[in-house]
């Protein structure tokens, strides 16, 4: 493995503001172009655990959706984002459209309904809208796409993992191609249209955390605060490029800017934002926007700024800088 030194460069802070504070702590959280957020929350009280989902709407109006169970993660879905999938720790994954949110009588438009443990992540099909991947506690991922009745079908099962699936991400360019992370260390790369993972790599620790940098090109990370950068092309020669990013758990991770000056956002257990430049080989900007565990991270649409979700119950919004 070859390393950067990230952690002991000089970084700058960026400035930020608070989105929304919700009435329960937020792991996921996603936003379309039109400026909506919306963010899954859970909580405990007593012996009792439930969550919900959050839509917070350009004009500042915030309406909500209980659920009996915590929610993980959340993605907008459709072509024109018009529903939200959400993952729930009973192990369903829940369609949910945008104008039912809040609505006294809503109910699901479908239910994702096969895992056998907790969902805990899902990621959306950029090429098929209508196609999401989800990862489970029960060492599988899922590929599902949404039906016109209750229950959407579920188009395969990718079995490889050996403990818990803690993420799941497609390819930015091949609907067939998906990358997932796990509990025992490992990534792996699935090609639908194959049986079993066309790539492996095993690291040392837990992973919780994927996503693509290019179609070549993978990052990861998870408990000990360091982000590993896969070329999947020259995997055999056991290369991998790894920096530290936190002094504690990794939870997301995400491409925030392409080309010659790319840029990664990370976010985790230490309560911070790092942003670390490709080029440079450096974090660029660090900062601690909230005082607990940031569990969510998204890029807004137009590039400019990120999300971030934590279980202090807030969202911030982080500019870029250009």
């Amino acid at each position: 493995h070859a390393s950067d030194p990230s952690m002991s460069v000089d970084v700058s802070e960026l400035p930020f503001s608070t989105t929304c504070t919700l009435p329960a702590p937020v792991d996921g959280v996603s936003a379309r172009a039109d400026g909506t957020v919306v963010a899954a929350t859970s909580r405990v009280f007593g012996n009792e655990w439930d969550g919900g989902l959050t839509a917070v709407f350009p004009d500042g109006t915030t309406k909500m959706c209980h659920m009996p169970c915590g929610c993980t993660d959340v993605s907008f879905l459709g072509p024109t984002n018009q529903s939200v999938v959400v993952s729930c720790d009973d192990g369903n994954l829940v369609v949910v459209g945008i104008t039912s949110i809040g609505a006294e009588s809503w109910r699901p438009l479908c239910l994702f309904a096969e895992h056998e443990s907790i969902a805990t992540a899902v990621g959306r099909c950029h090429q098929a809208p209508e196609t999401v991947a989800s990862a489970s506690f029960d060492r599988t991922v899922k590929v599902w796409t949404v039906g016109s009745g209750d229950e959407g079908a579920c188009i395969t099962s990718l079995q490889g993992h050996c403990a818990a699936v803690w993420d799941v991400e497609y390819s930015p360019g091949d609907a067939n191609v998906l990358a997932s992370c796990a509990e025992d260390g490992g990534v792996r790369v699935w090609d639908q249209r194959k049986s079993g993972a066309t790539s492996a790599v095993e690291e040392g620790a837990a992973l919780f955390c994927v996503a693509w940098k290019d179609d070549n090109t993978l990052l990861a990370a998870g408990e000990n605060g360091t982000v590993h950068t896969y070329d999947l092309r020259s995997l055999d020669n056991g290369e991998v490029v790894q920096y530290q990013a936190h002094s504690d758990s990794v939870r997301r991770i995400a491409l925030v800017r392409e080309g010659a000056d790319a840029m990664v956002a990370s976010v985790g257990d230490d309560c911070q934002l790092a942003l670390h430049s490709q080029a440079a080989g450096c974090i660029k900007h660090k900062s601690k926007l909230h005082v607990d565990f940031v569990r969510g991270l998204c890029v807004l649409p137009d590039g400019g700024a990120v999300l971030t979700s934590s279980w202090d119950k807030t969202v911030a919004t982080v500019k870029l800088p250009s």
